[in-house]
């Protein structure tokens, strides 16, 4: 299979919510892709997912809504194209320390894409608040972050950042808060240059305007 934009995008979809997973049912091995998301990206799921991974694989998956754990999963079972990702180096099972492809990395008209995938998978959009002291409530302010906060390495966060860069995005220093790396982009200019290049597609209700962006959190 030629790679392409969308599986790009679909590569950074799986990394930041995906898994791959392999185990016997009725006698036989099965191969699975999956993709878990918030209830509220059911929407996001049924119009633009499935679609993508129809265009480009010609299957329609599995999506259902879990009500229990307040969930979207999306499932492909498939050995073939279980066998294209894990060639790309998404591993089986837990995904530890996460690899860019080296098909991604070395062709920049896959980052974009890659990186969409990456947002919309693991990226929020929220308004910045302060707190004077302990207990007081929460000051929100006018202006916007966008923040992408994942398990990886630093390597694999250092190339969002680098992509981000190259394209004119300006990004502040990457952070590790417990077991992930964050990255942010605080500058409203940034951000809205941010959101008119990458184009993420987890945003229904989010317009951006010069110098201005709507507020959107994909984890509210």
């Amino acid at each position: 299979m030629k790679f392409n934009s969308g599986l790009a995008e679909i590569t950074g979809l799986i990394l930041g919510d995906g898994c791959l997973s392999t185990y016997k049912s009725g006698g036989r091995q099965i191969f699975e892709i999956q993709l878990t998301g918030n209830s509220k990206e059911l929407k996001y799921y049924e119009s633009y997912v499935r679609p993508l991974f129809k265009k480009n694989f010609y299957v329609n998956g599995y999506l259902r809504l879990r009500i229990d754990d307040n969930t979207v999963r999306y499932s492909i079972k498939s050995k073939r194209i279980f066998n294209f990702f894990n060639g790309l180096g998404i591993p089986i099972g837990k995904k530890g320390k996460l690899k860019v492809p080296e098909i991604i990395k070395k062709n920049k008209k896959f980052w974009i894409p890659f990186v969409r995938g990456i947002f919309d998978a693991e990226g929020s959009i929220y308004k910045r608040y302060s707190k004077r002291y302990k207990n007081h409530p929460k000051h929100y302010k006018e202006f916007l972050v966008m923040q992408i906060k994942m398990m990886c390495t630093l390597k694999f966060m250092v190339f969002i950042k680098d992509v981000l860069k190259y394209l004119g995005i300006k990004t502040n220093n990457i952070i590790k808060t417990e077991n992930c790396y964050v990255l942010r982009v605080t500058s409203q200019r940034d951000l809205t240059r941010f959101l008119n290049t990458i184009i993420p597609k987890v945003k229904i209700g989010l317009v951006a305007q010069p110098g201005r962006a709507a507020v959107f959190s994909r984890n509210s």
